[in-house]
């Protein structure tokens, strides 16, 4: 079956546009292409995620589920703040940049409490646990909006982050209806087309979708959209224009997937094995790459400047997702104690 793969690429877009969105962070890359990662990067791992705990739900007990996203989720998460806490410090104490106790206590709060580091875990676990508990419960679609309102109004936004679930929690639920809703199953529908309708498909969704992302990209309305926290009736219509654009995304980058599972060509066929092999492990890079960053430092601006410099940027993160998926597959996964730390380890 096609879908497994199709879902790897999927997550190996995603990762790289969440690569490529703090490499260009970290240069105050501030063009179009910023505008692209953030349409695309989170909302795509959400409907992934959503998609694939709908297809558990069914074969699992809420005992069983709810223990498989602790052990996957929070124990990785609480691990790996950790480790970007003890490496903040470290470079600190090493730089002599006024690590004092103050500074170490703020650090802490910011990267345990604020989840900083590694968000994405405890806000995917949360919200793993409210879809649980709401399907297992037979909640229909209708009440599912409703909690995700209330819940908008009463979780706090700052602590773990949690103002990300109440931007990404729709994407998530969109990933499970897909799964749950034949007639909502875009890959069932693509698979009637012949191939070269298909990329040309594709090709014209992509056009369309960077130019609908550079064109509607607005600040101050898009912080409010990914933050949850709308100030007016214009910047709420303004989120409903981006939460538009992003499933539009969705459907863009599913469906070149498909294309680059197909394998239509043997050069198609080795970026597709690359794709899914930066899919298999796009958490090992998620958890890593900000550390590869920090360790390995690399001055892009030195090397060029103006679009130069986008294009290195989109270099750098490519260079940067290969080397960790290919060092996790051939060592790291082969070390127990990684797998741990990784949350594949089994209760």
């Amino acid at each position: 079956m096609n879908r497994s793969k199709t879902f790897d690429i999927m997550k190996a877009i995603a990762i790289f546009f969440v690569v490529l969105g703090h490499v260009c962070a970290s240069y105050n890359i501030q063009d179009g292409i910023i505008a692209i990662t953030y349409f695309t990067r989170m909302p795509l791992f959400f409907f992934v995620s959503g998609y694939f705990l709908e297809k558990s739900i069914s074969k699992y007990s809420t005992k069983s589920l709810l223990k498989k996203k602790f052990v996957s989720l929070v124990l990785p998460y609480f691990i790996w703040s950790a480790v970007a806490f003890l490496v903040n410090v470290g470079m600190a104490l090493i730089s002599d940049v006024g690590c004092n106790k103050e500074w170490i206590i703020s650090e802490f709060v910011e990267v345990f409490i604020h989840a900083r580091s590694v968000w994405y875990l405890i806000v995917l676990f949360l919200t793993d646990v409210i879809y649980i508990l709401l399907k297992k419960n037979r909640v229909p679609l209708l009440m599912i909006g409703i909690v995700w309102i209330l819940l908008a109004f009463l979780i706090p936004g700052k602590i773990f982050n949690l103002y990300k679930f109440k931007w990404l929690f729709p994407f998530f639920v969109l990933g499970g209806l897909f799964c749950g809703n034949e007639h909502m199953n875009l890959i069932e529908t693509i698979k009637k087309y012949t191939k070269d309708r298909l990329v040309l498909q594709a090709i014209v969704g992509l056009v369309l979708f960077f130019i609908l992302d550079i064109v509607l990209y607005k600040e101050p309305y898009f912080t409010e959209y990914t933050e949850f926290r709308y100030s007016s009736g214009q910047s709420v219509l303004w989120g409903l224009v981006f939460y538009a654009i992003s499933i539009w995304g969705i459907a863009v980058w599913m469906q070149i997937a498909y294309v680059i599972q197909n394998r239509i060509t043997k050069i198609g066929s080795f970026v597709s094995d690359l794709l899914v092999m930066c899919g298999e492990f796009s958490l090992d890079i998620y958890l890593i790459h900000m550390m590869f960053m920090k360790i390995i430092p690399l001055d892009l601006r030195e090397l060029s400047v103006g679009n130069g410099l986008t294009v290195l940027a989109l270099v750098y993160a490519f260079i940067i997702i290969m080397l960790i998926a290919i060092i996790s597959k051939y060592v790291l996964c082969k070390i127990p104690i990684y797998r741990m730390v990784t949350g594949r380890i089994r209760l």
